[in-house]
């Protein structure tokens, strides 16, 4: 059977965005957990207050972010908007245990001044951006299997890529969602991907491994 040499501009990948990757952010408040827990089931709120009070905790408060990771019990606790060692450690010692379970992450804000309190609020989430190509691919030169049919040179065929993107901005596993009926060009695509760059995804600043999809349906943290 006869080769064929085609470009992969013959496939357009389902809604990959054009704007800058600071628009493509599109960092809001994290979905999971879908309820916010008492503040009491995560932390021992009276021992977080005694430990902080004498390090004078400001009136608008200091923010501790909290991650939880598949599988882990306690969470990573970060310090946002002030940094204080001791104040970490020390906020550190009083989270409770959870349930392992998948990745979650919330913030806690503990007051200071005349009406102390400690609240639970949400994380924010940012999800995983592919890095700009600065080198275009040279066209696949692909043969046609048995029941294969060539796409239209007119029309781009429309496909779905799925990226595993690890905390380093590397892609782990990339799948396809929507094949374009051509194996070798299935093939190309996923090499394609998984020598992409990306900015990863950020939950309260810190990376973490999250999913990108080019249909923009990735599940969101």
């Amino acid at each position: 059977m006869r080769s064929l040499a085609i470009t992969l501009a013959c496939f357009s990948l389902a809604a990959v965005p054009s704007t800058s990757l600071a628009q493509q952010r599109k960092c809001g408040n994290a979905q999971n957990p879908e309820q916010l827990p008492a503040p009491s089931a995560l932390i021992d709120s009276a021992q977080a207050m005694a430990e902080l009070e004498p390090m004078g905790v400001p009136r608008e408060g200091v923010v501790f972010s909290l991650l939880f990771n598949a599988g882990d019990s306690l969470p990573a606790v970060r310090l946002l908007e002030v940094v204080d060692a001791d104040a970490l450690v020390l906020f550190a010692s009083t989270v409770r245990p959870q349930k392992p379970a998948g990745v979650w992450a919330v913030r806690v804000r503990v007051r200071g001044g005349t009406t102390p309190g400690l609240t639970l609020e949400r994380s924010v989430y940012c999800p995983p951006v592919p890095m700009p190509q600065s080198v275009a691919r040279a066209p696949v030169r692909i043969e046609p299997r048995a029941g294969e049919v060539m796409p239209s040179m007119i029309r781009p065929t429309r496909v779905s890529v799925e990226v595993l993107v690890a905390a380093t901005g590397e892609a782990k596993t990339v799948r396809l969602i929507q094949s374009t009926g051509l194996h070798d060009v299935d093939d190309e695509i996923t090499r394609s991907w998984q020598s992409r760059s990306f900015l990863p995804a950020l939950i309260d600043g810190r990376p973490i491994s999250a999913l990108y999809r080019t249909d923009g349906r990735a599940p969101k943290l």
